[in-house]
Protein backbone atom coordinates (compact mmCIF):
# COMPACT_ATOMS: atom_id res chain seq x y z
CA UNK A 1 0.00 0.00 0.00
CA UNK A 2 1.51 3.32 -1.15
CA UNK A 3 0.74 6.74 0.15
CA UNK A 4 0.35 9.23 -2.42
CA UNK A 5 -0.65 12.20 -0.51
CA UNK A 6 -3.56 14.04 0.95
CA UNK A 7 -6.97 14.55 -0.68
CA UNK A 8 -7.20 18.06 -1.29
CA UNK A 9 -10.87 19.70 -0.58
CA UNK A 10 -12.21 21.33 -3.41
CA UNK A 11 -12.83 25.04 -2.15
CA UNK A 12 -16.74 25.00 -2.80
CA UNK A 13 -17.39 22.00 -0.23
CA UNK A 14 -15.09 23.06 1.97
CA UNK A 15 -17.84 24.74 4.52
CA UNK A 16 -19.99 21.56 4.02
CA UNK A 17 -16.73 19.64 5.05
CA UNK A 18 -16.42 22.05 8.66
CA UNK A 19 -19.60 21.81 9.31
CA UNK A 20 -18.91 17.48 9.26
CA UNK A 21 -16.28 18.49 11.15
CA UNK A 22 -18.28 20.20 14.21
CA UNK A 23 -20.71 17.17 14.10
CA UNK A 24 -17.94 14.38 14.19
CA UNK A 25 -17.00 16.20 17.75
CA UNK A 26 -19.90 15.47 19.34
CA UNK A 27 -19.39 12.12 22.08
CA UNK A 28 -19.08 9.12 20.31
CA UNK A 29 -18.24 10.15 16.69
CA UNK A 30 -14.70 10.24 15.36
CA UNK A 31 -13.32 12.02 12.65
CA UNK A 32 -11.11 9.71 11.60
CA UNK A 33 -8.25 9.30 8.47
CA UNK A 34 -9.60 7.07 6.03
CA UNK A 35 -7.50 5.94 2.99
CA UNK A 36 -9.04 6.74 -0.57
CA UNK A 37 -7.68 4.39 -3.48
CA UNK A 38 -6.46 6.39 -6.17
CA UNK A 39 -6.60 4.19 -9.11
CA UNK A 40 -7.68 0.75 -10.03
CA UNK A 41 -6.03 -2.42 -8.87
CA UNK A 42 -4.28 -5.05 -10.95
CA UNK A 43 -5.80 -8.00 -9.12
CA UNK A 44 -3.41 -10.36 -11.15
CA UNK A 45 -0.21 -8.65 -9.81
CA UNK A 46 1.56 -10.35 -6.77
CA UNK A 47 1.50 -8.49 -4.54
CA UNK A 48 -1.33 -6.05 -5.14
CA UNK A 49 -0.44 -2.60 -5.10
CA UNK A 50 -2.74 -0.05 -3.29
CA UNK A 51 -1.98 3.64 -3.72
CA UNK A 52 -4.47 5.90 -2.12
CA UNK A 53 -4.62 9.42 -0.98
CA UNK A 54 -5.73 9.84 2.92
CA UNK A 55 -9.25 11.59 3.29
CA UNK A 56 -11.07 12.77 6.55
CA UNK A 57 -14.23 10.82 7.77
CA UNK A 58 -15.91 14.43 7.46
CA UNK A 59 -14.95 14.75 3.74
CA UNK A 60 -16.45 11.81 3.22
CA UNK A 61 -19.60 12.14 4.61
CA UNK A 62 -19.79 14.90 2.63
CA UNK A 63 -18.82 13.28 -0.68
CA UNK A 64 -21.39 10.67 -0.19
CA UNK A 65 -24.44 13.16 0.21
CA UNK A 66 -22.88 14.10 -3.41
CA UNK A 67 -23.43 10.27 -4.66
CA UNK A 68 -19.54 10.81 -5.19
CA UNK A 69 -18.02 7.44 -6.07
CA UNK A 70 -15.27 6.65 -3.51
CA UNK A 71 -13.03 3.73 -3.30
CA UNK A 72 -12.49 3.98 0.18
CA UNK A 73 -10.05 1.16 1.24
CA UNK A 74 -11.40 -0.95 4.02
CA UNK A 75 -11.78 -4.45 6.06
CA UNK A 76 -13.95 -7.08 7.15
CA UNK A 77 -14.16 -10.41 9.19
CA UNK A 78 -16.89 -13.11 8.80
CA UNK A 79 -16.47 -15.52 11.49
CA UNK A 80 -17.37 -19.13 11.50
CA UNK A 81 -17.74 -21.99 14.24
CA UNK A 82 -17.78 -25.31 12.07
CA UNK A 83 -18.31 -26.87 15.39
CA UNK A 84 -21.51 -25.83 15.78
CA UNK A 85 -22.23 -25.23 12.19
CA UNK A 86 -22.90 -21.46 12.76
CA UNK A 87 -21.84 -18.28 10.91
CA UNK A 88 -21.69 -14.70 12.79
CA UNK A 89 -23.05 -11.59 10.86
CA UNK A 90 -23.98 -7.92 12.39
CA UNK A 91 -27.30 -6.30 12.14
CA UNK A 92 -26.49 -2.48 11.57
CA UNK A 93 -27.71 -0.40 14.21
CA UNK A 94 -30.42 1.94 12.95
CA UNK A 95 -28.21 4.99 14.11
CA UNK A 96 -25.09 3.91 11.85
CA UNK A 97 -24.44 6.44 8.79
CA UNK A 98 -24.49 3.72 5.94
CA UNK A 99 -26.97 0.59 5.54
CA UNK A 100 -29.14 0.84 9.04
CA UNK A 101 -30.56 -2.19 10.44
CA UNK A 102 -29.59 -4.42 7.27
CA UNK A 103 -27.02 -7.59 7.63
CA UNK A 104 -23.38 -7.25 7.14
CA UNK A 105 -20.33 -9.37 8.53
CA UNK A 106 -18.20 -6.94 10.98
CA UNK A 107 -16.23 -4.48 8.76
CA UNK A 108 -14.66 -1.36 9.13
CA UNK A 109 -12.40 1.56 7.01
CA UNK A 110 -8.94 1.01 6.76
CA UNK A 111 -6.97 3.80 8.72
CA UNK A 112 -3.40 5.25 7.47
CA UNK A 113 -0.71 4.95 9.43
CA UNK A 114 1.68 7.45 10.60
CA UNK A 115 4.85 8.43 8.67
CA UNK A 116 6.93 6.75 11.89
CA UNK A 117 4.56 3.20 12.08
CA UNK A 118 5.97 0.11 11.28
CA UNK A 119 5.67 -0.67 7.56
CA UNK A 120 3.80 -3.89 8.08
CA UNK A 121 0.91 -1.61 9.37
CA UNK A 122 0.95 0.31 5.79
CA UNK A 123 0.94 -2.94 4.24
CA UNK A 124 -1.44 -6.15 3.53
CA UNK A 125 -1.04 -7.12 6.69
CA UNK A 126 -2.24 -3.70 7.99
CA UNK A 127 -5.85 -5.02 6.30
CA UNK A 128 -5.72 -8.25 7.72
CA UNK A 129 -4.95 -5.92 11.62
CA UNK A 130 -8.30 -3.68 10.05
CA UNK A 131 -10.61 -6.60 10.00
CA UNK A 132 -9.41 -7.97 13.28
CA UNK A 133 -9.50 -4.62 15.08
CA UNK A 134 -13.56 -4.11 13.55
CA UNK A 135 -14.06 -7.60 14.90
CA UNK A 136 -12.43 -6.74 18.25
CA UNK A 137 -14.38 -3.50 18.78
CA UNK A 138 -18.19 -4.77 17.35
CA UNK A 139 -18.12 -8.25 19.34
CA UNK A 140 -15.85 -7.29 21.90
CA UNK A 141 -13.66 -10.50 21.14
CA UNK A 142 -10.02 -10.82 20.46
CA UNK A 143 -8.79 -13.67 18.06
CA UNK A 144 -5.94 -14.19 15.35
CA UNK A 145 -6.07 -16.44 12.47
CA UNK A 146 -5.62 -20.18 12.88
CA UNK A 147 -3.43 -21.01 9.64
CA UNK A 148 -4.38 -20.24 6.46
CA UNK A 149 -7.82 -17.77 5.96
CA UNK A 150 -9.46 -17.41 2.45
CA UNK A 151 -9.43 -13.90 1.45
CA UNK A 152 -10.98 -11.69 -1.27
CA UNK A 153 -11.28 -8.44 -2.47
CA UNK A 154 -14.03 -7.20 -3.65
CA UNK A 155 -15.97 -3.55 -4.90
CA UNK A 156 -18.66 -3.26 -2.34
CA UNK A 157 -21.02 -1.64 -4.93
CA UNK A 158 -23.76 0.02 -2.16
CA UNK A 159 -20.95 2.05 -0.53
CA UNK A 160 -18.10 2.08 -3.07
CA UNK A 161 -15.70 0.68 -1.17
CA UNK A 162 -12.68 -1.73 -2.08
CA UNK A 163 -12.78 -4.53 0.97
CA UNK A 164 -10.53 -6.80 2.00
CA UNK A 165 -12.54 -9.94 3.30
CA UNK A 166 -11.39 -12.39 5.73
CA UNK A 167 -13.79 -15.19 4.06
CA UNK A 168 -13.99 -17.81 7.46
CA UNK A 169 -12.21 -16.73 10.20
CA UNK A 170 -12.46 -19.69 12.50
CA UNK A 171 -13.80 -19.57 15.67
CA UNK A 172 -13.97 -22.37 18.60
CA UNK A 173 -17.13 -22.49 20.16
CA UNK A 174 -15.97 -21.23 24.14
CA UNK A 175 -14.74 -18.34 21.83
CA UNK A 176 -18.47 -17.36 20.32
CA UNK A 177 -19.67 -17.72 23.59
CA UNK A 178 -17.48 -14.34 24.60
CA UNK A 179 -19.23 -12.37 21.54
CA UNK A 180 -21.07 -9.11 22.92
CA UNK A 181 -23.07 -7.04 20.40
CA UNK A 182 -21.90 -2.96 20.63
CA UNK A 183 -23.53 -0.07 19.28
CA UNK A 184 -22.53 -0.55 15.96
CA UNK A 185 -24.80 -3.59 15.99
CA UNK A 186 -25.98 -6.72 16.88
CA UNK A 187 -24.83 -10.01 16.67
CA UNK A 188 -26.67 -12.60 14.46
CA UNK A 189 -25.55 -16.20 14.67
CA UNK A 190 -27.03 -18.51 11.47
CA UNK A 191 -26.75 -21.90 11.11
CA UNK A 192 -25.64 -23.72 8.11
CA UNK A 193 -29.55 -24.96 7.45
CA UNK A 194 -30.97 -21.59 7.97
CA UNK A 195 -28.43 -20.04 5.71
CA UNK A 196 -30.07 -20.26 2.38
CA UNK A 197 -33.48 -18.94 3.32
CA UNK A 198 -32.06 -15.95 5.03
CA UNK A 199 -29.71 -15.43 1.74
CA UNK A 200 -33.11 -15.39 -0.19
CA UNK A 201 -34.09 -12.10 2.07
CA UNK A 202 -32.28 -10.01 0.23
CA UNK A 203 -34.14 -6.81 1.34
CA UNK A 204 -32.16 -7.76 4.82
CA UNK A 205 -29.25 -7.44 3.39
CA UNK A 206 -26.39 -4.60 2.50
CA UNK A 207 -26.05 -4.92 -0.91
CA UNK A 208 -21.59 -6.30 -0.18
CA UNK A 209 -22.87 -8.60 2.77
CA UNK A 210 -25.00 -10.46 0.27
CA UNK A 211 -22.14 -10.54 -1.98
CA UNK A 212 -19.54 -11.78 0.47
CA UNK A 213 -21.68 -14.51 2.08
CA UNK A 214 -22.17 -16.14 -1.77
CA UNK A 215 -18.69 -15.60 -2.20
CA UNK A 216 -18.24 -17.93 1.10
CA UNK A 217 -20.03 -20.36 -0.61
CA UNK A 218 -17.38 -21.73 -3.45
CA UNK A 219 -14.10 -20.01 -2.07
CA UNK A 220 -14.67 -21.57 1.68
CA UNK A 221 -16.66 -23.58 2.33
CA UNK A 222 -17.02 -26.04 -0.58
CA UNK A 223 -12.56 -26.36 0.14
CA UNK A 224 -13.20 -27.86 3.30
CA UNK A 225 -11.77 -31.03 3.78
CA UNK A 226 -14.20 -32.65 5.79
CA UNK A 227 -18.15 -31.83 3.78
CA UNK A 228 -20.46 -29.62 4.96
CA UNK A 229 -24.38 -29.45 3.77
CA UNK A 230 -26.82 -26.46 3.93
CA UNK A 231 -29.99 -27.89 4.84
CA UNK A 232 -29.29 -30.84 2.85
CA UNK A 233 -27.32 -28.93 -0.07
CA UNK A 234 -24.18 -29.03 -0.71
CA UNK A 235 -21.92 -25.51 -0.60
CA UNK A 236 -22.44 -24.91 -4.17
CA UNK A 237 -25.42 -26.30 -4.57
CA UNK A 238 -26.78 -23.91 -1.91
CA UNK A 239 -24.80 -21.40 -4.20
CA UNK A 240 -26.71 -21.39 -7.00
CA UNK A 241 -30.01 -21.76 -5.45
CA UNK A 242 -29.47 -18.69 -3.42
CA UNK A 243 -28.33 -16.70 -6.82
CA UNK A 244 -31.57 -18.00 -7.98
Amino acid sequence: MICTGAYEIPSDLADAVESERRFLRQPGRYNETQALLTEAIDAASDPIVMRYRTIEYAAVRVLRRLRTEMDIISASALPVCWHTRQLYLQRRARTVDLAPSRLHCFAGAFQPPGPNADPAAASGMGLIHTALRELQEETHLAVEPNGAVPMAIFKDAGTGSLELVLLGLDLQPADACKMRSSTEGDILPIGFDELPSVLHRRDEWTIGGRFLMLAWFPLCAARRASPVTFAGSTPMEAFWRALG
